[in-house]
This record gives C-alpha cells, sequence and structure tokens, in this order.
C-alpha cells in the first residue's frame, strides 16, 4: 500500500490526528525485509526515480546512498 500511495504522490501518511510521517523512510524500512526480487525492484525504482516537476540530478541523492547502504547490509558486505 505505502508504495502504490508514494508511486501516486502521496509523499505523507497521517499518523495520528495531528502528526504526519514520510513515506520514503518506511519503504527503505520495508526494503530490507522484502524477498521478492520484482517487489524489490519497483520499490527501489519508485524511491530512485524522480517525477513531477523536479527533474533528475546527475549526482547521487541522499535517499540512492541510503539504498546503497540497505542492499549492502542486506547482502551482509
Amino acid at each position: 500500500m505505502l508504495l502504490e500511495w508514494y508511486r501516486s504522490g502521496k509523499k505523507w501518511i497521517d499518523v495520528t490526528d495531528e502528526d504526519e510521517a514520510p513515506i520514503e523512510p518506511m519503504l527503505l524500512q520495508a526494503l530490507r525485509n522484502v524477498a521478492d526480487p520484482q517487489l524489490r525492484r519497483e520499490i527501489e525504482a519508485a524511491l530512485t526515480t524522480k517525477t513531477g516537476k523536479t527533474k533528475a540530478k546527475p549526482e547521487v541523492s541522499v535517499m540512492e546512498e541510503k539504498i546503497a547502504e540497505l542492499r549492502k547490509l542486506v547482502k551482509g558486505e
């Protein structure tokens, strides 16, 4: 569900009546536990693809660096 929300442009979810939480860190955390390779690729693609009016920057984003770190942790490197 988080992935579909994120893809559709929703970046925050209501945690309580007054607080919101960003979806990206939740997807990153979930990525550590996803065993299905196709779903992993979809999550990674969603997190690394720039959508909307922003253009992709040539430099590595903070999110991409975090994804690379998580991949290393998952692979045991």
